[in-house]
Order: C-alpha cells, then sequence, then structure tokens
C-alpha cells in the first residue's frame, strides 16, 4: 500500500495539477472574450452594409444561405392547353389560339401567378391591354399589382379624346389609341399582349404610350414565336425591357 502511494506521490504533482488548470482556464475565458468581440463587430459590420446574415449548420459545420423558394412554370401544362390552328387566317400560318389558355383555371393560374413573379417588385402603376386578347391577364394582373388598366383600341372604339399611333403592316397601314388621360409621367407602364412575333403592334403600343413621357415602359407576351423566322423582340427599343412566358 506504501509503494503504490509513493508512485502516485511521483508521477502526480497536485500544485502543478492546479497551476495547469488555472492555466487552461484563463485560456478559456480569452478565448470566449475574443469569439464575443468578433460577433459584436460582425453584427455592427451587418447593419452598417444593410447585409443579411449568413447562418451556419453547427451539425456539418457548413455555411448556408436561405434562398427563397423561386417557382418554376409548368410549360408543359400550357403546351397541352394551346390549340393551334393551321393554316389560319391564311395559308401557311399556324395561329396560336391562346382562349383555350384563359378557359383552363389551372393554365390561367399559372399565367398569373407567372406574371406576377415578374413584376410584383416593378413598382407598376398601369397595364396597357393590346386589344383584344391582351385585355385578359392585363386585368387579372392589375388585380394582384394594385395597378389601373388601360385599353389600347383601334379606332373609333374609345369614347373620349384619343391620342393615336399609325404603323405600317404587310398590306397597308394600322392604327392604335389610348385615351388622352389614361398615363402621366409618374407612371411605370407594362404593356401587354398575348403573342410576339413580329412585334409591329407592339412597337407602336410602346411608342404610344412614350409620348405621355412615363418613368419606365416594360412589354410583356404569353408566347414568342422563336422558330418561325421572327424577330420581333429586335424591333423594340432598347430602353423597353420585355419578357415573355413561352418560347414557340
Amino acid at each position: 500500500m506504501f509503494h503504490v502511494k509513493q508512485i502516485i506521490s511521483k508521477t502526480f504533482d497536485a500544485q502543478s495539477f492546479k497551476k495547469g488548470c488555472i492555466k487552461c482556464f484563463a485560456v478559456k475565458v480569452k478565448l470566449q472574450q475574443f469569439v464575443k468581440q468578433k460577433r459584436i463587430k460582425s453584427c455592427k459590420k451587418q447593419k452598417q452594409t444593410g447585409k443579411k446574415p449568413i447562418k451556419r449548420n453547427k451539425k456539418k459545420n457548413k455555411i448556408s444561405i436561405n434562398l427563397k423558394h423561386k417557382k418554376v412554370m409548368n410549360n408543359q401544362l400550357l403546351l397541352d392547353n394551346l390549340r393551334c390552328i393551321p393554316d389560319w387566317p391564311i395559308k401557311g400560318v399556324n395561329f396560336r389560339d391562346v382562349s383555350t389558355l384563359f378557359k383552363n383555371p389551372a393554365s390561367l393560374k399559372e399565367i398569373s401567378d407567372e406574371m406576377y413573379e415578374l413584376y410584383k417588385d416593378k413598382g407598376i402603376t398601369k397595364i396597357v391591354g393590346i386589344e383584344s386578347r391582351g385585355f385578359v391577364m392585363s386585368s387579372a394582373l392589375a388585380i394582384r399589382l394594385g395597378a389601373g388598366v388601360v385599353l389600347c383600341r383601334k379606332p373609333g372604339k374609345l369614347p373620349c379624346k384619343t391620342v393615336q399611333e399609325s404603323y405600317a403592316k404587310e398590306y397597308g397601314i394600322d392604327t392604335i389609341e389610348i385615351h388622352e388621360d389614361a398615363i402621366n409621367e409618374n407612371d411605370i407602364v407594362l404593356l401587354h399582349d398575348d403573342l410576339l412575333a413580329t412585334g409591329g403592334t407592339m412597337k407602336a403600343a410602346c411608342d404610344l404610350v412614350k409620348k405621355f413621357h412615363p418613368k419606365k415602359v416594360y412589354a410583356n407576351f404569353i408566347i414568342e414565336l422563336v422558330n418561325e423566322n421572327f424577330e420581333g423582340r429586335k424591333s423594340f427599343d432598347p430602353d423597353v425591357e420585355v419578357t415573355t412566358l413561352l418560347q414557340l
């Protein structure tokens, strides 16, 4: 028994152990103070820059940033409900009938949701619907954005004084118009139509809206024809942002 105590006393120095513990504790306190100061500096920097804090996954020790979920549009749903009519209104034209998209509740909601996601942060105050299929989604989106609706029509359809814009078509001249009090200089305007092919009507509508000198002009279509030798997107001025939901 004496022999065991003697061995322990030689291998274990209580005084040294106590000093070592105190030293370790002091290091631990300094480390905690250092980490706390780092966190305080980081919080101050985030407040100054306005950046959101980065969350760390403690279990996996990996950095992860929370991202908003972006809903992907169901293109197949729209394709399944889009009616195509060959050789109408003239031979060689494959007419896309969007009325079949409007009569289907699921596809109508899909279009509305996608347009809302595109323009919810743009500050839109007026939506110009192009006669006549452009009226449908212009009205649906305006309700969700809290915007007003402006009708862009052919001559003789609007009762009050109008502003007009004429443009060349393949076989002559066409004209569109809107009421002279429909838009003002404080408006941010989105123009909407169902289909982009040559872009002639929408280009004229954009030029017409610009006569009112709004802050910004956007243009949107449900369908853009890109595989039939149409280059309608190129007809727009660089300052007009053009979006389409479905390219065919």
